[in-house]
């Protein structure tokens, strides 16, 4: 109620999520539950993960090719998210490389400042 005051602004909502662009998604997936499997242990992220439908953190990382996950990111922004905190994951062979790939890709969709 407090944001829908005449005086405030529209309140942001931050989705903070991992995000990977890959080409064998699968196989990122699996080494990202790997990577992701102490949060299931963190009373915090047992509460976020239990007032939606997903049953581990990897259910929310963004992981794929770049179309994918531009879907995925239209979703979370249909949800009401206004703001990305994106966490690029180092995942397939070439960790290094997916965390550039990605963070190019995201970069391609922002407006230049």
């Amino acid at each position: 109620a407090a944001a829908e005051a005449p005086d405030r602004p529209p309140p942001r909502v931050v989705a903070g999520l991992p995000i990977a662009i890959v080409d064998d998604a699968d196989a990122a997936r699996d080494q990202a539950t790997r990577m992701l499997n102490a949060y299931t242990a963190i009373p915090t992220y047992q509460r976020i993960l239990a007032r939606g439908d997903a049953e581990h953190p990897v259910d929310v990382a963004l992981i794929g090719d770049e179309a994918h996950v531009l879907r995925r990111l239209r979703a979370f922004a249909e949800a009401g998210a206004t703001d990305l905190c994106a966490a690029p994951m180092g995942l397939g062979p070439d960790g290094e490389a997916t965390k550039r790939r990605t963070l190019e890709w995201l970069a391609s969709l922002t407006p230049a400042l």
